[in-house]
């Protein structure tokens, strides 16, 4: 984990570096599912577009490479490893991986859906720790991705930016006031309104102000992989002047610790809504 130093306490999120390193972390989790194939010797996997790549990463992540050649010794995570990348994150169509699987795996893990697309499953790449003021304490970047090399990064529930996405994506998004999903919705000193910038392509949208105003909609239930978990809704109504342009946002909140556990999020003003849902959270002590 790397920290991230953040100028006059306002959140800017790095593009062109993380970009590059989003690509080639999504190359390698495809590289550990033919990895366990050779090592099964399910040799089809492997045809002369993917050795190249293999030789480049082996010499990069040698570590990386004997740590999966450990795991083939052991059969059984060896195997549930490989069918469910190969089933869950392979796969074309809308996604459904078993709760035991989800757990098997060491990364946190979402679905992900664009209200234009099928439902994908995400995993964890990278957690990067932002370094601020009170009174915001252990705030996370986390960069989820996907086997085709699409990234979403998200700060304590907020998609902050992504990146391969075919309708257009989130650059960046930047505020001088700490969000109030990071502060806690469910706290009473927590402010129910909040002025962010974002910027976003196609086009030329800079320094876009949006302007937030969260509503509580009660305790509701929501659907976690087939299973029934109770949650606290609430509204984020969204107003972007410049476009005159309003839209809203919905989080369903755990209600004891008041992390997400879904959402429902407009990438950006003209861009359509992506839905996540928590399988396996981040900790950061994993």
């Amino acid at each position: 984990m790397r920290q991230a130093i953040l100028e006059q306490q306002v959140l800017r999120v790095p593009i062109n570096r993380k970009s590059l390193r989003s690509r080639a972390m999504s190359r390698l989790f495809y590289l550990c599912y033919v990895i366990f194939d050779i090592y099964h010797h399910e040799l089809r996997a492997l045809d002369m577009n993917t050795l190249p790549l293999i030789f480049r990463y082996w010499r990069s992540y040698p570590l990386l490479f004997l740590f999966f050649i450990f795991l083939s010794g052991c059969s059984q995570n060896a195997e549930l490893f490989k069918n469910t990348f190969k089933d869950a994150v392979l796969s074309q169509e809308d996604i459904t991986v078993e709760t035991k699987d989800i757990e098997a795996l060491p990364y946190a893990s979402m679905y992900a859906q664009l209200e234009t697309g099928n439902r994908s499953f995400v995993v964890l790449g990278f957690a990067d720790p932002n370094v601020q003021s009170q009174p915001l304490q252990d705030l996370y970047s986390l960069s989820w991705l996907s086997a085709d090399k699409k990234t979403l990064v998200t700060e304590s529930g907020r998609l902050i930016r992504t990146d391969g996405l075919i309708e257009g994506n989130l650059l960046a998004s930047f505020a001088s006031e700490p969000d109030p999903i990071a502060l806690g919705l469910l706290k009473d000193s927590t402010p129910l309104t909040w002025q962010r910038h974002i910027d976003w392509q196609p086009g030329n949208h800079f320094g876009v102000k949006l302007v937030s105003t969260f509503t509580r909609q009660g305790v509701t239930s929501i659907d976690v992989n087939g299973r029934e978990v109770s949650a606290v809704h609430f509204t984020e109504y969204v107003n972007a002047p410049s476009y005159d342009v309003s839209y809203q946002n919905d989080f369903w909140l755990n209600p004891s610790t008041g992390n997400v556990l879904k959402s429902k999020q407009r990438v950006a003003p003209l861009l359509p809504s992506l839905s996540l849902v928590v399988l396996k959270p981040f900790s950061p002590s994993s």
